[in-house]
C-alpha cells in the first residue's frame, strides 16, 4: 500500500498545501476546509458547514492517485418519502407509530435526515428532539441508519457535529446498532453494556425448516413447553389489565422499578394492530406473555413475561416458538428478540438457542458539558432506587423467615 495523507492544522503532512502535487482547487467536488482533517486508515473526510467530501486518498508508489470522492449534503426528508423508503427497512424507529410514541411519552418532535449524493438521495437516519435543544438519532432505543450504497462509509461524529449546527442544537447523541450496513468511521463511540439480538428467515421455508435453526437444547425445551398444553391466544389492549399485573409481579421479582400503566395504554394507542400480546394460557390462568411491534417484515419484542411456577414447564421457549411461526406466518423475516445486558450470560444464551445473532449497541454523545453532568446524576439516581428496592426486598425475606 502507498502513503496515506490527512490535514493537520492549515498544511497537509506532506508540507505543502498539495497532494502530491495536485492542489486542493483541482480536487473533484472541492468546497473547502473548515476543520481538523482526521487520520482514519484510508478513509478520511473534509467538510464545510453542511456538504461533505467522503475520499479514500490513496497514493501507491510512484504514482498519484485519488480515488472514490464523493460530495455529500445533508438535508431534511419529507416524512412520507422517509417512510416510503423504509417499509421493509428492519427498525420501528421509522415509523410514523414510533414517532407519535416519542411524542406522547417523551414531549420529542421528530423528523428526518437524509444524505445527498449527488442530488440523489443515499442514506436516512431519524432525529428525535426537545425544543430544550437535545436531539437524538433515536431516544432510549436504537436504531440503524439507512444507507442504500453498502460501500458508503461515514463518519458519523462528523454528521452529528454538522445536525448541532444546522439546526442550533447544544446536545446530540446518537444510538446505534448495526445489522445489516457498514458502521462506517466510529472514533467516540463507546460501546454500550447492551446489546439486541437478532434472528433473520429467508422465504419458503417450512415449520420443520425453521425449527432446525434452533440448538438441541431449545429444540428439547419447545417440545417440553408443547407437551404443557398451553393456550396460545394473540390479544391487543383488550388483554392489558392481565397483561400489567403479570409485569407488575415481574418487575417486583427483580427489584426493578415498574413502569405506569399508561405507559402500556400508550403502546396500544400508538401502535395500533401493530402492537401484538401472544399469550399462553394454563386454563384461566395466563402463565406467560411475549409484547411485541409487529411492522411488515420486522418484528420487535419489547416485554416476555411469564410465571415462575411455570418455569419448569418452559412456557419461556414455548412463547418464543409460537411467536416466531406466527410472525413468519405474517410475513415477519427478521426477529427483533431485543436488548439485554451483555454481561447476561443466562439470558442472552436463551435468545441465541433460537438462531439469533448478537449485536452491539454503540452510543455517541456530543455537546454541552451540562447534559453530561445532568445524566450522570440521572443514571446514578436511578441505580440507587434500584439498590434501595432490592435492599428492601432481601430484609423483607429475612423478616419473614424470622
Amino acid at each position: 500500500m502507498g502513503k496515506i495523507f490527512w490535514r493537520q492544522g492549515s498544511f497537509f503532512n506532506n508540507g505543502s498545501n498539495k497532494i502530491n502535487g495536485i492542489k486542493p482547487e483541482q480536487i473533484l467536488g472541492f468546497r473547502g476546509i473548515s476543520s481538523t482533517f482526521r487520520k482514519c486508515g484510508v478513509e478520511g473526510i473534509w467538510h464545510n458547514t453542511l456538504y461533505f467530501n467522503f475520499a479514500r486518498i490513496i497514493c501507491p508508489p510512484k504514482t498519484d492517485a485519488l480515488s472514490s470522492l464523493v460530495k455529500m449534503k445533508i438535508e431534511i426528508v419529507p416524512a412520507e418519502t422517509a417512510y416510503d423508503m423504509t417499509k421493509n427497512f428492519p427498525n420501528i424507529a421509522y415509523t410514523a407509530e414510533f414517532l407519535r410514541w416519542q411524542k406522547k411519552r417523551q414531549g420529542l418532535d421528530s423528523f428526518f435526515i437524509g444524505f445527498y449524493q449527488a442530488e440523489k438521495l443515499t442514506g436516512l437516519m431519524p432525529v428525535n428532539y426537545s425544543p430544550k435543544g437535545r436531539a437524538y438519532s433515536v431516544f432510549k432505543d436504537y436504531t440503524e441508519p439507512l444507507l442504500t450504497d453498502g460501500q458508503l462509509k461515514i463518519d458519523w461524529p462528523e454528521v452529528a457535529q454538522a445536525i448541532r449546527k444546522k439546526f442550533g442544537y447544544d446536545y446530540f447523541e446518537m444510538n446505534f446498532g448495526f445489522v445489516g450496513s457498514s458502521p462506517g468511521y466510529l472514533p467516540g463511540f463507546k460501546t454500550t453494556p447492551l446489546s439486541f439480538f437478532v434472528l433473520k428467515l429467508g422465504d419458503g421455508l417450512s415449520e420443520e425448516a425453521i425449527f432446525e435453526k434452533f440448538d438441541k437444547k431449545t429444540r428439547n425445551q419447545i417440545r417440553k413447553g408443547k407437551r404443557s398444553e398451553f393456550i396460545l391466544k394473540v390479544g391487543g389492549a383488550e388483554s392489558l389489565e392481565k397483561i400489567y399485573a403479570l409485569y407488575r409481579e415481574n418487575m417486583q421479582r427483580h427489584g426493578t422499578p415498574a413502569k405506569s400503566l399508561d405507559y402500556f395504554q400508550d403502546l396500544f394507542d400508538c401502535f395500533g394492530p401493530k402492537c401484538l400480546a401472544l399469550m399462553a394460557y394454563d386454563g384461566e390462568r395466563l402463565a406467560g406473555v411475549n409484547l411485541a411491534i409487529a411492522n411488515n417484515n420486522y418484528l420487535r419484542l419489547m416485554f416476555n413475561l411469564s410465571e415462575v411456577e411455570y418455569w419448569d414447564k418452559c412456557v419461556n421457549d414455548f412463547l418464543y416458538y409460537k411467536m416466531i411461526g406466527y410472525g413468519y406466518g405474517q410475513r415477519v423475516r427478521v426477529f427483533d428478540f431485543g436488548p439485554s445486558a451483555s454481561q447476561d450470560i443466562s439470558h442472552n444464551h436463551f435468545k441465541l438457542g433460537f438462531g439469533a445473532r448478537q449485536f452491539p449497541i454503540v452510543n455517541l454523545k456530543q455537546g454541552a458539558i451540562r447534559y453530561f453532568i445532568i445524566d450522570y446524576f440521572k443514571q446514578k439516581k436511578f441505580n440507587f432506587k434500584i439498590f434501595a428496592k432490592k435492599l428492601w426486598k432481601n430484609v423483607s425475606i429475612i423478616r419473614r423467615k424470622k
